[in-house]
C-alpha cells in the first residue's frame, strides 16, 4: 500500500508505503498543503462569527463553559479516533481533519466567550509564556525542570 500524497508531498519517502508509517512527516505535509487554502480571518473574528452558532444563551456563563470543556474533550477524541484508525488500515482523510480540528477551534472559542476572553490575547498569552520559559526555543532541560510557579 502506498501513499495516496507521495506525488505532491516533499517528505515522501521509501518509508511512507507502509499502513503503519511513522505519520509524523505527513502532519507538516497538510498543514502546509491547506494553509493557503482558506481566507484569512483573524481569531477574534472567528470568535464573534462562531457565536452566531452557539446555542447557550451568552448570559448562562457556566453552561457555556462546561458546555466548551466537554465540547472540546469530545471534538479532540474524534481527531485521535482519525488517527487511530489508521492501525485498523484506514488512510487518514485530511479533509475530515481539519473540520474536527475546527470543531475543537469551535469549542476554545465558546471556553474563552464564557470567560469574557478574546481568543487573541489568549493566544498573545500563550506565547509570551512560552518566549519567557524557552527564550532560545524549546529546550528539554527546561521542560523537565520548569521554575516554581511555570505552568
Amino acid at each position: 500500500m502506498s501513499c495516496r500524497y507521495k506525488d505532491q508531498c516533499p517528505n515522501y519517502s521509501a518509508q511512507c508505503k507502509s499502513p503503519m508509517q511513522d505519520f509524523s512527516c505527513c502532519v507538516s505535509f497538510l498543514v502546509a498543503a491547506y494553509e493557503n487554502e482558506k481566507r484569512r480571518m483573524t481569531p477574534n473574528e472567528y470568535q464573534r462569527l462562531a457565536m452566531r452558532t452557539c446555542n447557550i444563551p451568552h448570559e448562562q456563563k457556566q453552561d457555556m463553559l462546561m458546555h466548551s470543556v466537554l465540547g472540546l474533550a469530545s471534538e479532540a477524541g474524534e481527531v485521535a479516533g482519525i488517527f487511530q484508525k489508521k492501525y485498523q488500515g484506514h488512510k487518514i482523510d485530511p479533509e475530515h481533519l481539519e473540520k474536527e480540528i475546527g470543531d475543537c477551534l469551535w469549542m476554545i472559542a465558546e471556553a474563552c466567550t464564557a470567560l469574557g476572553w478574546k481568543m487573541e490575547t489568549v493566544m498573545q498569552t500563550n506565547i509570551e509564556k512560552l518566549k519567557a520559559r524557552y527564550p532560545n526555543g524549546f529546550e528539554p532541560e527546561r521542560s523537565l525542570y520548569r521554575r516554581a510557579g511555570d505552568d
